[in-house]
């Protein structure tokens, strides 16, 4: 058997870059996927996947595998559905990567946007091969952003912060919103603030194990390493976005 290790060369760049090092994997990582999206969806829900409407895939910490279905149902020549698939592979990888090198914990689940934000990171071309596309626009996950500048003009709260990094309920009442958000502010605050980023993942990946990470506790967590200031940080973090293009 080969170093299971090597397959996740990127994503460990990534992180020992920015000072955070990664732990080494004990064991190789699974994935299975189907062959159509009702063989998925019977699968979920025999094993009690709570899915969100239009899930392609997911990360199961309990089993430590990844779940996901062929969206070409085996036709290769369908060239958008496959770079769903892709992506969707690169983001589920990213959550098994998380969980089991130490990014996050797989017994003590760290905020969801936390997860959804590294995950929906790195399906940007310019994270996950840095070395071929070194620029900060090649890390910009276009899709991501688009969705972020929609969700700003037509629903976002003026300061939505403070309840979005305490609290998941909003990936239950908005899903498209929570998602842009999470992906907006782990991109703001790993491209502004690296340092305090990786401080805050080291802080949400070292809770007591089967603790429950309840609102107070990830607001001060979030406000030790971050200010308490949102006011002022939500102004930097709108008008970073901003200037995305």
């Amino acid at each position: 058997m080969g170093d299971p290790f090597r397959g996740l060369v990127p994503f460990v760049h990534y992180f020992s870059a920015r000072g955070f090092r990664p732990q080494r994997l004990q064991l190789p990582l699974v994935a299975v996927v189907f062959a159509n999206q009702r063989d998925f969806l019977r699968y979920a829900s025999r094993t009690g996947a709570k899915l969100l409407p239009g899930t392609l895939g997911y990360y199961s910490p309990m089993t430590n595998r990844i779940l996901l279905y062929d969206l070409t149902a085996g036709r290769g020549e369908d060239e958008r559905n496959w770079q769903v698939n892709a992506k969707t592979i690169i983001h589920e990888a990213a959550h098994q990567s998380a969980f089991n090198t130490g990014v996050h914990s797989r017994y003590a689940m760290p905020p969801r946007w936390v997860a959804e934000g590294l995950g929906t990171m790195f399906e940007a071309r310019g994270v996950w091969d840095s070395r071929n596309h070194p620029s900060q626009h090649d890390r910009v996950n276009k899709y991501r952003m688009l969705a972020f500048k929609r969700y700003t003009a037509s629903r976002r709260q003026k300061g939505a912060l403070p309840p979005f990094v305490s609290s998941d309920r909003g990936f239950y009442s908005d899903a498209d919103g929570a998602y842009a958000e999470a992906w907006a502010l782990t991109f703001f605050l790993v491209e502004t603030r690296p340092r305090q980023y990786m401080q805050y993942l080291q802080r949400t990946a070292s809770l007591p194990n089967f603790s429950v990470y309840r609102s107070p506790e990830r607001l001060q967590d979030f406000t030790e390493i971050f200010g308490s200031d949102f006011e002022l940080l939500e102004s930097h973090y709108v008008r970073f976005m901003n200037e995305l293009n």
